[in-house]
């Protein structure tokens, strides 16, 4: 194995970070990045707006890691300026496009869309893809009090299915109660995950291609109660396990090895890939690299790089 594909690690790029700072809704201390939003809290070391920074982190990690770049939550969708908000989603997507051009052995990159313009959303798809050469797309959970399993988000969708690459359904912006601190990243994040994915899969269009984070929230450890949708419900077609597993994939960030272990036993080898959720304190790179080790070898490698160089379509 001469390569670890890491499918979640997040940075911010510099046109953001201005727009973040001038709101207050980040705040650098130091080396420790401090991100304030909706009531919710959450930290990152220094990595998440130094590319240079980051690098470094990641080759003390394992100098064979190839990082996919996201921006994390609160992406764009709160500038009610469809102008402005179009205009730095595409900044951040250049910056990351660059990076990769400049550190092609240990990044990629995920796109960021201006989902409150869903006609400018699909023309930055297209070029993220065609133009900046970005291997997928982040699309946060809530977007203004929609999802992207809504209706008015059809066309964009489909579009995504066409140009195969995956989303990465990252959690932050589904608001579920006030104040809600760092207690959002432990138990909110994981119910966005899930409660968006299963609105997707009412009208699942094949070909769309989704990483779950976080172990994907609490789908693979409740999967009986997830079928009751159809079998209960008939709130599906067919039961839901069968709809996710034709395009739901589920990263390894996750603390303890019975969890990773519980996770590749209830979806199978084939749909998990290996991620770090670099550089929030949150990550734990080293234990959870440790218990991907821990595994069988056959099913490490999927897990580390098999799985996302088949579904990203990764060329390196």
């Amino acid at each position: 194995m001469d390569i670890i594909v890491d499918v979640h690690s997040h940075f911010y790029p510099k046109a953001f970070v201005q727009k973040l700072q001038e709101i207050g809704t980040l705040n650098l201390q130091g080396n420790t990045a401090i991100l304030t939003w909706e009531g919710r809290k959450s930290a990152a070391g220094i990595g998440i707006v130094n590319i240079e920074a980051k690098l470094k982190e990641i080759k003390r990690m394992d100098n064979r890691v190839y990082s996919i770049l996201s921006v994390p939550n609160p992406w764009t969708y709160f500038i009610r300026d469809k102008k402005e908000e179009i205009e730095i989603a595409k900044k951040c997507n250049e910056e990351i496009s660059s990076i990769m051009r400049s550190y092609p052995s240990y990044f990629g990159g995920f796109a960021t869309l201006p989902l409150n313009d869903i006609e400018a959303s699909m023309e930055e798809a297209e070029r993220a893809i065609k133009e900046l050469n970005l291997q997928g797309f982040v699309i946060g959970t809530g977007i203004n009090g929609s999802t992207i399993a809504d209706d008015k988000y059809k066309e964009l969708l489909d579009l995504i299915s066409r140009l195969g690459k995956p989303i990465l359904l990252h959690p932050g912006t589904l608001k579920t109660g006030e104040n809600e601190g760092v207690l959002s990243v432990i138990a909110s994040f994981p119910f966005e995950t899930t409660y968006v994915i299963l609105k997707m899969i009412k009208n699942w269009r094949d070909g769309i291609k989704i990483i779950a984070p976080h172990g994907g929230g609490f789908i693979p450890y409740q999967l009986g109660r997830v079928n009751l949708l159809k079998e209960v419900f008939n709130y599906t077609e067919d039961k839901p396990w069968n709809i996710i597993k034709k395009g739901v994939y589920f990263d390894s960030v996750l603390y303890r090895e019975e969890e990773l272990s519980f996770l590749v036993g209830s979806v199978g080898k084939e749909r998990v890939l290996f991620g770090t959720d670099h550089p929030f304190t949150v990550s734990n790179p080293s234990l959870m690299m440790n218990n991907v080790n821990k595994i069988d070898h056959e099913i490490r490698d999927y897990i580390m790089f098999k799985n996302a160089l088949e579904i990203i379509k990764i060329h390196l």
